[in-house]
């Protein structure tokens, strides 16, 4: 899945995501709505350079990813997670992974969240 696939079709992912299981469609909803908020927490972590918060909060983003099957926060949120655990990080790429994460999210209808 492309990067352009991603942040063209937001209203087809969410349904997707919340298509996914119909018994626990209540809870996924519950875990877009909190996407910004638990996405402004890496951001902080980030922004006062406590990388061993920041990798807690990506850990922490990408399980919940996992476990209700929001496939595409996944892909980002396990790159971003294993760069921040590298003892030798790019920075770099760690701020190019963030950027991707909130791009990907911005896609998600106002509506959800």
């Amino acid at each position: 899945m492309t990067k352009q696939s991603f942040y063209n079709n937001g209203d087809q992912m969410i349904n997707k995501w919340l298509n996914s299981d119909p018994q626990i469609k209540h809870l996924t909803l519950r875990a877009v709505k909190s996407l910004p908020h638990k996405l402004s927490e890496i951001s902080e972590a980030l922004e006062n350079n406590s990388y061993k918060k920041a990798a807690f909060k990506v850990h922490n983003l990408k399980g919940l990813a996992l476990n209700f099957n929001l496939k595409e926060v996944y892909i980002i949120t396990d790159k971003l997670n294993k760069e921040l655990k590298k003892e030798n990080y790019d920075l770099e790429k760690i701020e190019n992974l963030y950027q991707e994460l909130d791009e990907l999210i911005k896609t998600i209808p106002e509506s959800y969240l």
